[in-house]
């Protein structure tokens, strides 16, 4: 029996080793090879991100009256350019939320979820733990690679 203790310590341990492992690879992930995505559930919103000190975009994301398409508007306060981006994605509850990006804040400020948890969450450049929101809206930092 002192043997099979010892041989579950061990593998306990390797499994927590592991865990925190990938939780750490996903908290140091480098600017330079990462972008910012705004989701609804698996569709991206508007373009990727790549943070730098001078980005400062503002998302207007709102459901269309049919809860059929969402309707995605991202203002650069940088250069004064907006773009504007509409997803046909069927969804049950109305969305209306606006999200703020910048260097050193990434936060939702205004959402039309019950409870606003999402609008507790916040990200930065040092801080890359997602912000999810009960109503499918999320935001995450990805790693890509560069193929030659």
């Amino acid at each position: 029996m002192k043997k099979l203790d010892i041989f579950i310590i061990f593998i306990v341990t390797i499994a927590s080793i592991a865990i925190f492992y990938s939780y750490f690879v996903k908290l140091t992930t480098q600017n330079s090879d990462s972008q910012l995505q705004v989701y609804f559930h698996s569709v991206g919103l508007g373009d990727p991100v790549y943070l730098d000190t001078n980005t400062n975009l503002e998302y207007h994301i709102e459901s269309s009256d049919d809860k059929k398409r969402l309707e995605v508007e991202v203002l650069d306060k940088s250069s004064n350019s907006i773009k504007k981006y509409t997803y046909n994605v069927d969804h049950k509850d109305y969305i209306d939320h606006v999200i703020v990006v910048t260097y050193d804040d990434i936060r939702i400020i205004e959402a039309s979820c019950p409870g606003h948890d999402c609008m507790r969450m916040q990200m930065n450049h040092k801080r890359k733990v997602p912000i999810i929101c009960i109503l499918g809206i999320s935001i995450m930092f990805e790693e890509f690679d560069i193929i030659i």
